[in-house]
């Protein structure tokens, strides 16, 4: 696939679930954003919370991200299907079209945590991923003691690995899968 064919799909890269709706991040969706990316509980295993400029900035890079080409990068909202309220981020990182793999991650806003949103996110993504996208492997790659992030990903059908190539450090988790 090209990358006008790769961008194209992205733009359009919309689905539901049996409770979500899933969309590429849209302007109205910065406060959602930046409340996700400076929560501090939110961001406890990742590299810490971002100060609100900072978040603000990572809102217009990862809007322009799917225009970019090659595209490396698309983010997700997940909503709740009915009133289309906010609940989470997915995110396509490090789409690499040439060795066909990219990794996928998950922010849920704490009201939409524990409700089983992020599971049903996660799963249907990556299943969406390997039905639209020349990808032959998704990988997720997680804080160890992140046990949540371990649970979502082995629960939706990702194994334990470490691809040639990218090696975790000793606090951090990688698992695969591949398209069946």
């Amino acid at each position: 696939m090209r990358d006008a064919d790769l961008n194209a799909v992205a733009a359009g890269f919309a689905f539901d679930t049996p409770r979500l709706h899933v969309r590429p991040l849209q302007d109205g969706d910065e406060a959602f954003y930046c409340a996700l990316y400076t929560d501090a509980d939110t961001q406890r295993h990742t590299g810490g919370a971002l100060a609100p400029a900072a978040a603000r900035r990572s809102f217009a890079a990862a809007l322009a991200a799917p225009r970019r080409t090659p595209m490396q990068r698309l983010y997700l909202l997940l909503c709740e299907r009915r009133e289309r309220n906010a609940l989470g981020m997915v995110g396509l990182n490090d789409i690499d079209a040439s060795a066909r793999r990219t990794e996928i991650g998950i922010l849920m806003s704490p009201p939409a945590r524990g409700a089983g949103y992020g599971r049903e996110g996660f799963g249907a993504l990556a299943a969406q991923i390997f039905h639209r996208l020349p990808i032959d492997e998704i990988y997720v790659q997680y804080a160890t003691a992140n046990i949540g992030a371990d649970r979502l990903a082995t629960g939706v059908g990702f194994r334990y690995a470490d691809p040639p190539g990218r090696v975790s450090g000793a606090d951090q988790r990688v698992a695969v899968m591949y398209r069946g």
